[in-house]
């Protein structure tokens, strides 16, 4: 919400401006007290609170309606997700084994997560994580990092059948989940905490947004390959092995997904437009590719016909998720001048 201030003169060379009562209630300013202003790239000034005089954001979460399966849970992980530092989980009566167990597992799976306290009727948790020591595009490498580990993994268990590589890349699944998690919580505290901005590597509020969509894409990637994972297992425990045709061109597929992979993260990291489209523009191709695989093995008898058409299904979709990542590097180059686009922010016509 804007406001109009007037500004007024302090003293023989200075001007002042008032504060929005209600910024100032919120977060507790009085007389005499130390604010920081800084001016961002597009020439606004930011007035923000020094970092020892921030307050701690918590939470109340009442477990008595939160009985349900599952839903305690993902309270938990929405005011976790939100920044929030501190929450007690509370109860009239007695918080269940249930809730106990969601409670515990929960915060075994988010970073930074700790149980403080803990009565039968009450626990505190914490997040310990600094958020500004944990830049935006550091969790996305480490996420692109992570996931073609997974996918080189789980490609050589369908190749070899060697299930621990299948094994190995459901547990990284895990790890992958975890930096999601934690790169949500960035984004969305740096719309609240906007001294963060600078500081975690966010250039602007359609840079976040464009860095979500990216995590979203490959946190969604990541539950694909442990699908695939999943299925690797269940095919080597048949005893069957895929016939060498089938498997040479399943390998062709798979090569294809990894190099359509890595050349979609380097254009998000080098933020090359010319890259991300030559990128979008071999999907098709790539997409006739499996759908030529699906086609083959359709026409034939193979006992294994499901569990291999479930992996060709989920490397398709992978591509889907790639093309996202694309259009989303493509968008958000368009924010800043480059050689292809020009941005003029004042207000000459054409």
């Amino acid at each position: 919400m804007k406001e109009a201030r007037k500004i007024q003169k302090a003293g023989n060379s200075s001007l002042a401006i008032s504060l929005p009562r209600n910024w100032v209630k919120e977060r507790g300013v009085t007389s005499g007290d130390l604010l920081m202003v800084s001016e961002d790239s597009g020439g606004f000034l930011k007035i923000s609170l020094p970092t020892d005089k921030k307050h701690s954001t918590k939470c109340l979460i009442n477990a008595d309606v939160c009985r349900d399966e599952g839903l305690l849970e993902r309270i938990i992980v929405g005011c976790y997700l939100l920044g929030y530092d501190t929450m007690r989980i509370t109860s009239e009566r007695e918080l269940s084994h249930l809730q106990l167990e969601e409670i515990r597992g929960v915060t075994k799976s988010l970073p930074g997560l700790e149980i403080l306290e803990q009565t039968v009727r009450r626990i505190v948790v914490r997040c310990f994580v600094d958020p500004s020591r944990i830049p935006v595009d550091e969790l996305i490498r480490k996420l692109h990092v992570m996931i073609t580990t997974m996918l080189n993994e789980v490609l050589d268990a369908v190749m070899g059948k060697k299930p621990e590589l299948a094994r190995q890349a459901l547990h990284l699944g895990d790890e992958v989940n975890q930096i999601y998690n934690l790169l949500v919580r960035q984004l969305l505290l740096s719309f609240r905490e906007r001294d963060l901005v600078e500081e975690i590597g966010i250039e602007s509020p359609t840079g976040a947004v464009g860095q979500r969509l990216i995590a979203k894409a490959l946190e969604e990637i990541g539950d694909l390959i442990e699908e695939i994972a999943r299925t690797a297992l269940e095919l080597g425990s048949t005893g069957r092995g895929i016939s060498k045709p089938l498997l040479t061109k399943i390998k062709s597929v798979g090569t294809s997904i990894q190099t359509i992979f890595g050349k979609t993260m380097k254009a998000v990291f080098s933020k090359d437009i010319k890259l991300a489209n030559e990128n979008l523009s071999s999907l098709k191709a790539f997409g006739h590719q499996i759908k030529n695989v699906e086609s083959d093995l359709e026409k034939g008898s193979d006992p294994d016909f499901s569990l291999i058409m479930s992996i060709l299904v989920n490397l398709e979709k992978v591509l889907g998720y790639c093309r996202i990542i694309g259009e989303t590097t493509i968008n958000m180059r368009l924010t800043e001048s480059s050689d292809i686009c020009t941005i003029e922010r004042s207000n000459t016509s054409f």
